[in-house]
């Protein structure tokens, strides 16, 4: 059988767990499960160490069930080396496989070394070269993708916070207006008022405290009450309508001196009540220009977040493609050196291999026909 195929033979029964990527922490199992015994003991362990947790928590709720694990056994990992030493795409292997393939190379390289097959050797560097290769391209994917997803929450974060602030911003400016309008509906309303009672007081009879006539009237009413003691009573009702056609004259004088009064008092409560409503326009504008741009400051600042994480997530896209390109570039590069046909020239270099022939059942070296044809010319001169 040729050497490069000599591949180790392990049991079948002999297995390797890994744990999903989806759990947490690492599993100890994995590096100690060579021994069946071990593992079935460590099951006891576990099964006796989780009894006696459920008996102390029995109270507290239940844990969900740990995910499947995922079983490989030794023959998959040797068929999959064997199948990258025949030349299949290191990228073929899954991702959970390829360490413990890598490490079994390492291994078998000895074996390989032992013999010695240098180009089965040669064979293993190239394919660990490429298995770790695709590794730390896949550790840099990984990281590159939480990198992404961290910056993408913060963007999420960033978004709704912008979202937030301009809902809030739109319902403090309906709130804020309904508020305004409730406070100017008020004021008017008792603006309104106060000019409705100026103008029934300044409507009526004039109070008695305006009623102010002249001495003449307080004359003839003091003549009048001695013509009535002295009997002289055609006098005293002579003077009586005299008395009350001066007072009456000199009463619409005063009542159109009181409507004046009213009216210059009603142009004050209005110039008043203009300054009132010029004064509560003015406390609304200066606490709407207190409070507005805070939103606005607010929403700059979230905007800022945005374009920041979202050219740090093209960014980091970007390094991933790049990553990706160079990863199958040398991939592409090594496998097509190894591919590729030799070089064209004057005399096709032989191989040592090629070099060994059977002679009587005996494998046999022989020189290059290169060399065999210079000595040839050297010895004819």
């Amino acid at each position: 059988m040729d050497s490069r195929m000599n591949i180790p033979q392990y049991s079948k029964e002999d297995r390797v767990v890994f744990q999903s990527p989806s759990q947490t922490k690492p599993s100890t199992r994995s590096r100690h499960n060579d021994d069946p015994l071990d593992n079935q003991s460590n099951k006891t362990k576990d099964r006796s160490k989780s009894s006696n947790d459920n008996q102390k928590n029995d109270q507290q709720q239940q844990q969900p069930p740990p995910e499947e694990e995922i079983v490989i056994t030794r023959a998959q990992v040797r068929e999959a080396a064997k199948s990258l030493l025949e030349g299949a795409s290191p990228e073929s292997i899954d991702v959970m496989m390829s360490k413990r393939v890598y490490n079994y190379l390492k291994r078998y390289k000895n074996e390989v070394l032992s013999i010695p097959d240098y180009y089965q050797a040669q064979r293993i560097d190239d394919v660990c070269s490429q298995l770790m290769l695709i590794g730390n391209s896949n550790a840099y994917s990984s990281f590159q993708n939480s990198q992404i997803a961290d910056y993408q929450r913060k963007l999420n974060q960033a978004k709704k916070g912008l979202q937030d602030t301009r809902q809030a911003r739109k319902d403090y400016e309906i709130n804020f207006d309904n508020y305004r309008n409730e406070a100017m509906e008020n004021l008017l309303k008792k603006q309104q008022k106060e000019i409705e009672d100026l103008e029934i007081e300044y409507s009526g009879e004039v109070p008695p405290k305006y009623r102010k006539f002249s001495k003449d009237i307080l004359n003839m009413r003091k003549q009048e009450f001695f013509l009535q003691k002295t009997q002289q009573y055609l006098e005293a009702q002579k003077l009586h309508e005299e008395a009350d056609a001066l007072e009456a004259f000199e009463y619409e004088q005063i009542k159109i001196q009181y409507i004046n009064i009213g009216i210059e008092m009603r142009e004050k409560l209005i110039e008043k009540h203009k300054k009132q409503i010029f004064c509560l326009n003015e406390n609304m504008d200066r606490k709407n220009a207190t409070e507005i741009p805070r939103f606005i400051q607010k929403e700059k600042y979230y905007m800022t977040l945005i374009d920041q994480f979202q050219r740090k997530i093209n960014a980091e896209k970007m390094k991933a493609s790049e990553a990706k390109s160079v990863t199958k570039s040398i991939l592409g590069e090594t496998i097509n050196e190894k591919s590729s046909l030799p070089k064209l020239g004057n005399v096709v270099p032989q191989s040592p291999t090629k070099r060994v022939t059977t002679v009587n059942n005996s494998r046999r070296y022989t020189k290059s026909r290169a060399t065999i044809q210079k000595r040839s010319k050297s010895s004819y001169h």
